[in-house]
């Protein structure tokens, strides 16, 4: 027979706590926006790189490709021992990638993919997940867009969730973030680490509670989802 002692509301603002909140209700959204159309309305398609993994960039790609959004690819770090790999597979994909090519500029590391398409972050030493999403949100204001999809590992979604929403209030402005977990079985050894999405979740905790001034709190997630569901792009997606 169930404990019937324990209380439905237990009072715990630990920042392990607010982390579980806030990645029931982000994978919560990514499940149902998966199965509509919410991710193909999007204006624009961001993939936060990393880890040598590959699958994140295939299926941003993919879903620019299928919807004609925009596609902010967020570099990797160079200092990471599958970065040169990662970029030799990122310029195989995106060089061939089926956009219009007019435009195209010198000075972009694509060259032959239209800037008015692609955006490539590249690759430094000081690459990590604030910088991706606050380069992110420096596009998103650049070209007054309303709507992103943001593809990330299922380990990694929350956090990386956390600090684009961070960065986007920090920039004081506002757009509706779909969170779209890639496709990709826990038991597969992630390049970088040796490790598989079942032994990453820890590490993912423990950055969330240590990074307190580059990730969104519940109370700042709170506020953001109660405007959130309330978008066009939201429409009956969920009762709210």
């Amino acid at each position: 027979m169930a404990d019937q002692s324990i209380p439905r509301v237990v009072e715990n603002d630990s920042r392990a706590m607010q982390f579980w909140n806030i990645t029931c209700q982000v994978t919560a959204l990514a499940s149902t926006a998966c199965k509509t159309d919410v991710q193909r309305n999007v204006q624009a398609v961001a993939v936060f790189c990393g880890m040598g993994e590959i699958w994140r960039l295939e299926t941003a790609a993919a879903q620019a490709l299928d919807t004609a959004a925009r596609l902010f690819v967020a570099g990797t770090n160079s200092r990471e021992k599958t970065s040169k790999s990662f970029d030799e597979f990122v310029m195989k994909l995106l060089d061939n990638y089926p956009f219009d090519v007019s435009g195209a500029s010198d000075n972009d590391p694509l060259k032959k993919v239209s800037l008015k398409k692609v955006h490539w972050l590249g690759s430094s030493s000081g690459i990590n997940t604030v910088v991706q999403a606050r380069w992110v949100v420096q596009k998103m204001q650049a070209f007054k867009f309303e709507t992103v999809a943001l593809h990330v590992s299922p380990y990694h979604l929350p956090r990386a969730y956390a600090t684009l929403l961070k960065q986007m209030l920090i920039a004081n402005v506002r757009f509706a973030i779909i969170p779209v977990s890639v496709r990709i079985a826990p038991h597969v050894e992630i390049p970088e680490s040796g490790a598989t999405a079942w032994q990453s979740g820890a590490g993912e905790v423990e950055r969330y509670v240590k990074y307190v001034d580059d990730v969104a709190t519940q109370a700042e997630f709170e506020e953001y989802f109660a405007w959130l569901y309330d978008q066009p792009i939201m429409k009956g997606l969920a009762l709210s």
